[in-house]
């Protein structure tokens, strides 16, 4: 497993290049970085080029580190689930730029989130958890054509949007599309507000791609309740012996925004930790 972390954990990283970011990062003694979308502008967005990718790549290497995920996540922000047809028209097309990027900074797939639940239609009524459900696997569906001509896959995360909520559910749902293209995206921390990490783990199986270190105290709750590795409640020891049954080998990724140089130095050291527990 290689410890990595995603590239917006460094305090001004705006004001930087991404080579400065990326030898930062590998100075804290990370191997990997996964690289963050936004809406324009920032390290990649969908106006990113193929060109674009390919310096970034060319950076990377040059800092002596990997990009090993990309954090496609402005389909929280479009859900393919949307009640509207235009949001999920944008939603399908944000969702296949992002794997077209994935392609092009060669990763063998990103991020991804199959909609939410909580939306309201122009009556004013709540879209049935049901149809939410069938939407955002209708989406997915789509999008797995798109990987399956770039051979980039999508890895999908619950991310606190009230849909696939229990490890048993999130399994049926990646089992109906019978790809090796479309797997589980385990956060530690996000999952603790339904389940221990580690029984997720144990039911999604070989079916995790990535993994984003995380931890939560259920005590505080809410976002504020994200607090640093080991300070929460996430069982890490069972974590890694989940991890080690199901012989995942990919990265695991510490998912921390906007840091010190001395808060970056402290996640790093807990992440050598956790990989020894």
């Amino acid at each position: 497993m290689k410890k990595c972390i995603i590239h917006a954990a460094i305090k001004g990283h705006g004001e930087m290049t991404p080579l400065e970011v990326f030898k930062k990062i590998r100075e804290a003694g990370f191997e990997g970085v996964e690289v963050c979308a936004s809406d324009k502008g920032g390290l990649i967005n969908p106006q990113t080029t193929r060109a674009e990718c390919d310096r970034l790549l060319a950076q990377a290497d040059e800092a002596g580190i990997e990009i090993i995920g990309l954090m496609w996540g402005l389909n929280g922000r479009y859900r393919l689930t949307a009640s509207e047809p235009e949001i999920r028209g944008k939603a399908k097309m944000i969702l296949k730029t992002g794997i077209q990027l994935g392609a092009w900074l060669r990763l063998p797939q990103i991020l991804a989130i199959p909609g939410g639940h909580g939306s309201r239609d122009k009556k004013g009524d709540l879209i049935p958890y049901e149809t939410c459900v069938k939407k955002g696997a209708e989406m997915i569906r789509s999008g797995l054509k798109t990987s399956e001509k770039l051979n980039c896959g999508m890895a999908l995360e619950y991310v606190w949007n009230s849909l696939l909520l229990s490890p048993i559910e999130y399994r049926d749902f990646i089992d109906q599309f019978d790809s090796p293209l479309i797997g589980f995206y385990m956060d530690t921390g996000n999952m603790l507000n339904t389940s221990p990490a580690e029984e997720w783990i144990r039911t999604m199986g070989k079916r995790v791609m990535m993994v984003h270190l995380k931890d939560w105290k259920k005590a505080i709750g809410g976002w504020r309740g994200f607090v640093d590795l080991t300070e929460g409640d996430c069982n890490f020891p069972a974590v890694m012996k989940e991890l080690r049954r199901i012989r995942y080998k990919g990265p695991l990724t510490a998912e921390y925004g906007d840091l010190e140089p001395e808060h970056l130095l402290k996640i790093s050291r807990t992440v050598d930790k956790i990989m020894e527990m």
